[in-house]
């Protein structure tokens, strides 16, 4: 019985000395996943932090380990929301709000009884048709931060922000507060991706800018963190302009052009700097219906270009194929790629 208290009490005050070890990384610009440590940082942060050697290695290699499989949970549907802004100014303006699941989830989490849920019922309203959608108010949720999904020694979370919503709806100053808090959370919480998801990322690059000021002031380097992600949705080639605008995001921001719902045949387009794609099919009620073609289009893009990219199933894709979105996407992404070689399909995309 006493092995397994002080056990408990071990695991206990790691939690504190992993985020002092991770800052005193951050101060001296080691990076966490890439960088081969000096015999003597193990020792030097033992006697800086006043404990054993092996404490420190321990939480060194929990630590590395994490950071890879922080990085592996990019490529799986490992996600959390983090809704801190609720609501979208945009209702009818892109091909992707006609059947808008940000605006049915918001109806049905504002039945909820509680303090969170009751800002979902100040941005939505029911239509004479039947169909939710954003009335186009946008505010910010003070509780979106889940300490109980996102903690610093736990599994990493791909930790969505905005879903149900547009955060560059908000004002000016609510918008620069919004991402200095994410910021911050994602220099603690280096385990886990912190990704911003947005039709407007153009309205990103001056608030980044500036809260990289910001937390310089606090003695803060965010652009030493490699866990912050933005995210562009992009319907049809009408809107490939947003890519453009990822582009001039800061290089530590790993930029992720999502083609969701995919609603037409996608150009040949660069992809320099992109981290990822992902592809996906509308889903729900009224889904408008995807030309595979559109799909292995989009896939062939990124391939020649060496960038990585994942299909998302649909349920009938994986009943039928016998694969998962989480583990599956790849089989499925040979599949289409097969199907289209057999029916001699020619690629649009350049060479």
């Amino acid at each position: 019985m006493v092995v397994k208290t002080g056990k408990r009490a071990y695991i206990k005050s790691k939690q504190p000395l992993t985020a002092k070890i991770r800052q005193h990384f951050y101060d001296n610009r080691i990076n966490l996943y890439t960088d081969k440590l000096q015999h003597s940082t193990i020792p030097k942060l033992a006697f800086i932090m006043n404990v054993k050697k092996k404490i420190v290695k321990d939480i060194v290699d929990d630590i590395r380990k994490g950071e890879e499989t922080r990085l592996a949970t990019l490529e799986t549907d490992n996600c959390l929301s983090g809704n801190i802004a609720v609501g979208c100014p945009e209702e009818g303006r892109s091909p992707g709000c006609l059947n808008c699941i940000g605006a049915r989830n918001s109806w049905i989490l504002g039945f909820k009884d509680d303090e969170a849920c009751k800002l979902h019922r100040q941005v939505v309203t029911m239509g004479k048709n039947g169909v939710p959608y954003y009335n186009g108010k946008v505010v910010i949720n003070p509780n979106w931060f889940n300490k109980k999904e996102i903690t610093l020694t736990g599994k990493s979370k791909n930790v969505i922000l905005v879903y149900d919503g547009e955060i560059t709806g908000l004002c000016p100053n609510e918008l620069l507060k919004a991402i200095v808090e994410i910021f911050e959370y994602a220099y603690v919480y280096a385990n886990h991706n912190f990704m911003i998801l947005t039709k407007h990322p153009e309205k990103l690059l001056e608030p980044v800018i500036e809260t990289i000021k910001i937390l310089s002031e606090k003695g803060i380097d965010i652009t030493q963190t490699n866990n912050i992600h933005a995210i562009a949705s992009i319907e049809d080639k009408e809107y490939l302009h947003r890519i453009k605008e990822l582009q001039k995001l800061p290089d530590f921001i790993s930029k992720h052009p999502w083609y969701k719902p995919l609603l037409g045949l996608l150009p040949y387009h660069d992809l320099t700097g992109i981290t990822s794609t992902r592809i996906a099919s509308e889903k729900g009620l009224n889904a408008r219906s995807c030309n595979p073609e559109w799909i292995a289009s989009a896939m062939k893009n990124s391939q020649i270009q060496g960038i990585p990219t994942y299909y998302d199933t649909t349920s009938d894709e994986a009943k039928m194929f016998g694969v998962q979105t989480v583990k599956g996407h790849q089989a499925t992404i040979e599949m289409i790629l097969s199907d289209m070689s057999t029916r001699k399909f020619k690629t649009t995309v350049k060479k």
